[in-house]
């Protein structure tokens, strides 16, 4: 594969007057891309049979390929800032996204290489905050994506590949908040995430390969693959001075949702919701010249899989990922 790319792209911020301004951006995009995909059987015994056994029993025929493409893409983008003062801005934004097309590199016919570019409409409003003295930090976005020609990775039922899912969206609330409790050495960061991913239109989805290989299903309406409805983490800190030494005594609760991990939504690829807890001490002179740090991941050594997914031509076999274990770790740095 060879690929040319030209781009062009600015954006510019006009601060109308002391509390609005306006940000707009475009970026131009032009792909060239020249891919020759080439699929030969060779075994000892073709010479006599024609065809190899692996050849036979996945109906492979032998291809060669030539695939030109060019695209070129406007991609838009408009902001508006609201300053009311240094402490609150509430910002809306509207932009499209653009990922170009292409080729995979595995086909068993030399067919279904190709798929199409996808286009992303993104709507986003939010606000950045401080309150009560700055001792409260808070910045929430809403946000809206919507995908034409959605590009998915799926199994075909011998390996995988990309190709196009109609149409696509997700939406969702992030927030995220810094609070300087009045117990001095405490500080609580916190986030919380609320995401709805699900397909508009998806008519031709690969379906479990528990009901066969190459069969289909549609899958409007139904959620995309790592698309946990609900996450949140809390990491409340604490940090004295004791000694002529800085101690920073952290803790990390992290909640995520279940979610699957295939874009069939083949049930032994769903992870179950899962909390993980964490923990680390770190200490250091006034000086900072060195510092000490001990700390430990999973502290309940919860098994969580990170991901579970089909094996590539072995249909049935499913390779499954699991997230690491409790794990303790020290460590000692030095400033010059």
């Amino acid at each position: 594969q060879r690929n040319r790319t030209f781009a062009a792209f600015g954006q510019l911020t006009w601060d109308i007057n002391t509390h609005w301004s306006i940000t707009p951006g475009l970026r131009f995009n032009n792909e060239q891309k020249r891919i020759t995909s080439i699929g030969v059987s060779s075994c000892p015994s073709k010479s006599a049979t024609q065809d190899c056994l692996v050849q036979t029993i996945v109906s492979a025929n032998d291809y060669e390929v030539d695939i030109h493409r060019r695209e070129s893409n406007i991609s838009p983008k408009l902001s508006a800032m609201y300053h009311h003062h240094d402490d609150l801005r509430v910002f809306a934004t509207w932009s499209r996204g653009f990922k170009s097309g292409g080729a995979n590199a595995i086909s068993f016919t030399g067919e279904d290489l190709e798929y199409e570019p996808e286009i992303a409409t993104s709507t986003e409003l939010g606000i950045k905050s401080h309150w009560f003295d700055r001792t409260l930090s808070i910045n929430a976005t809403a946000y809206r994506m919507d995908f034409d020609d959605l590009q998915v990775l799926a199994f075909n039922g011998g390996f995988f590949d990309v190709s196009n899912a109609g149409a696509a969206y997700s939406t969702g609330l992030e927030l995220d908040s810094q609070w300087l409790t009045p117990y001095e050495p405490l500080t609580l960061n916190t986030s919380l995430g609320y995401l709805e991913a699900k397909y508009k239109r998806y008519d031709n989805a690969p379906a479990p390969v528990s009901e066969g290989l190459n069969e289909r299903q549609d899958l409007a309406g139904k959620t995309l693959a790592f698309a946990p409805k609900w996450s949140a983490t809390v990491s409340p800190m604490l940090e004295y001075s004791l000694f002529g030494l800085d101690l920073n005594l952290g803790f990390n609760i992290r909640y995520q949702d279940d979610q699957f991990t295939d874009t069939d939504l083949d049930e032994n690829t769903r992870v179950k919701a899962h909390t993980i807890y964490s923990a680390h001490l770190r200490v250091s002179p006034h000086a900072g010249h060195w510092n000490l740090v001990i700390g430990a991941k999973n502290l309940t050594d919860k098994r969580v899989l990170n991901q579970s997914l089909d094996t590539a031509l072995f249909p049935g076999v499913y390779l499954v990922n699991q997230q690491p274990g409790r794990t303790l770790y020290a460590g000692i740095g030095l400033d010059f």
